[in-house]
This record gives C-alpha cells, structure tokens and sequence, in this order.
C-alpha cells in the first residue's frame, strides 16, 4: 500500500509542473495562442518541463507496473491455466 500512495503523491507532484493552457480551452475567455518558441525548432523552457514531467510519469507509472509480477492470489492459478 505504501507503494501505491508514494506512487500516487509523486505523479500529482509531476502532474502540477505539467502546464497544458495551451491545449486545454478555457471557457470564460478564449485565449491566442502565441507562437513564441515554436520557429524553427526552439521550445520554451515550460515545453522542456512538460517533456521532463510526462516522461518521469510515464517511467514511474511503467516501473510499479512492471514490479508486479507474481503478485496477487490468482496468478499462479492463471498462470498454470495459461501454460495448459
């Protein structure tokens, strides 16, 4: 248990230096878009931080799922009816 809530305070702390207004409409007022950083390949400093921060979720997210092998009551009955 203690995984899963360590788990979880760490993609809400990556989730919140995700900064999406750009793709995300806002329903009081529409907002330009502007086009600073996008000429020629140059990203802002924000585009890097939301790159980090989906990436170091992605991994987190990818790495407990990947530690989950034979974990559970009923895997090594799946397993064995797999293997028949």
């Amino acid at each position: 248990m203690f995984v899963y809530i360590t788990l979880f305070i760490l993609v809400m702390i990556f989730s919140f230096l995700v900064e999406n207004q750009e793709y995300v409409q806002v329903n009081t007022a529409p907002q330009q878009r502007s086009a600073a950083g996008r000429t020629m390949g140059v990203r802002t400093r924000q585009q890097v931080c939301n790159i980090w921060a989906a990436a170091a979720i992605f991994l987190l997210l990818t790495a407990v799922s990947a530690c989950r092998i034979a974990v559970g009551n009923d895997y090594w009955v799946y397993r064995n009816n797999f293997e028949l």
